[in-house]
């Protein structure tokens, strides 16, 4: 399924499986690989979980993906790839990912996985099981917890103009 612009609303679970592949915001959708059609594409989950397995392939091109309270991400494996990059303009600059759930958002594989952006689960733990060794050049993760585990190396190295940034010199002042 290949969305070639516009945001994408989803009411129940999302399963990719197979050689199937979900595809966002991609203008060339007849040769690989695929560019975007616009600076941001938002997808957005009402309730359910997406998941990935097997051989099927998971290419959000420049979308922020927002998981309600009652949503998740189960990726189990397989050699299908996760290309996944978040918005590089407009209210939602630099994020890929805005869950407000407690569920875990789980990444496995030995799979490319290629990440770009803010992952942001302030309430959920965000977990990487794999057996293959994962270099996310931009990809910042903000949850409660990060799991890492399996046989395979995770290296995270945010793009400092694509991450949020905490102050060098931070300051406390009293409010009165």
């Amino acid at each position: 399924i290949v969305f070639t612009g516009g945001d994408i609303v989803f009411d129940g679970n999302v399963t990719i499986n197979a050689s199937a592949a979900l595809i966002t915001n991609a203008s060339n959708f007849g040769t690989y690989p695929f560019t975007p059609a616009t600076d941001a594409t938002i997808m957005y989950m009402r309730d359910g979980r997406l998941s990935k397995a097997g051989q099927g392939s998971l290419i959000l091109h420049q979308t922020m993906f927002y998981l309600s309270a009652t949503s998740d991400i189960k990726m189990t494996g397989g050699a299908g790839d996760v290309i996944w990059s978040g918005a590089v303009s407009g209210d939602f600059e630099d994020l890929a990912m805005w869950a407000e759930s407690t569920n875990s958002v789980d990444f496995a594989g030995s799979s490319g996985l290629d990440l770009e952006g803010v992952f942001f689960a302030p309430w959920a733990t965000i977990g990487y099981q794999g057996s293959g060794s994962q270099v996310q050049v931009a990809a910042q993760f903000i949850s409660r917890r990060l799991d890492v585990g399996g046989n395979g190396i995770l290296v995270v190295r945010p793009s400092f103009d694509r991450a949020v940034l905490f102050p060098f010199d931070p300051q406390s002042q009293l409010i009165r």
